[in-house]
């Protein structure tokens, strides 16, 4: 059983092979190769129909296909299908889009914006489903978090750079040329581990976070 918060638990068939959380639902990915979603869905994130809270795990994608990852964030969801693309849901957006092809990117991060990292290590944004993707940074960038008011980025070099999500804003180095070997975001705040092993913080403190 995969357990969440509030008590509710998926059933073990389909098997679950991995779960991804995002701000106020949640997806798993069964061994058939579904994806069932819960939790909040005012804006769609859990299926292409808007409700409520959903409290039992839904099938989010109707249409014929198998999955073999699937990514949540703010409110949005999203999944590597059978077809070679990079298909989402959410956002108030009643129905399904396509990102991408799989092939493109190594790392999705659904939200309004949703943010991604290509092949190349560009990092691009999309602000809505419709919209066309921002070039944020041009790489090349091996990590990526993405919260309601911020994004950040690990690059190549170790450094870490981040920018507002809304609007979208430019990015902007992390100051004082700290190294990270991983990175992290949170609400309104972000961390990353240097070099030495320590954790590094930066953003809002008002709840002791830093």
């Amino acid at each position: 059983l995969i357990g969440c918060v509030g008590g509710l638990a998926l059933p073990s068939s389909p098997r679950p092979l991995s779960a991804s959380v995002g701000f106020g639902h949640a997806c798993a990915l069964t061994n058939g190769g579904l994806v069932e979603c819960w939790g909040d869905n005012r804006r769609s994130q859990v299926s292409a129909a808007p409700g409520g809270v959903v409290f039992s795990p839904t099938q989010a994608l109707p249409i014929p296909m198998t999955v073999s990852a699937v990514f949540t964030g703010g409110d949005a969801s999203c999944a590597s299908t059978s077809l070679g693309d990079i298909t989402c849901w959410g956002a108030s957006l009643q129905s399904t889009w396509t990102l991408g092809r799989t092939a493109d990117f190594t790392e999705v991060k659904p939200g309004e914006p949703t943010c991604a990292v290509t092949t190349a290590g560009a990092v691009l944004c999309w602000p809505t489903p419709s919209a066309s993707p921002v070039t944020i940074v041009s790489g090349p960038a091996h990590a990526l978090g993405v919260a309601r008011t911020h994004a950040c980025a690990l690059l190549a070099d170790s450094t870490a750079t981040c920018w507002a999500t809304d609007p979208l804003g430019p990015a902007v180095a992390v100051p004082g040329g700290f190294k990270f070997a991983t990175l992290s975001v949170g609400g309104q705040h972000a961390c990353g581990i240097d070099g030495s092993g320590m954790a590094r913080c930066w953003g809002a403190n008002n709840l002791g976070q830093l």
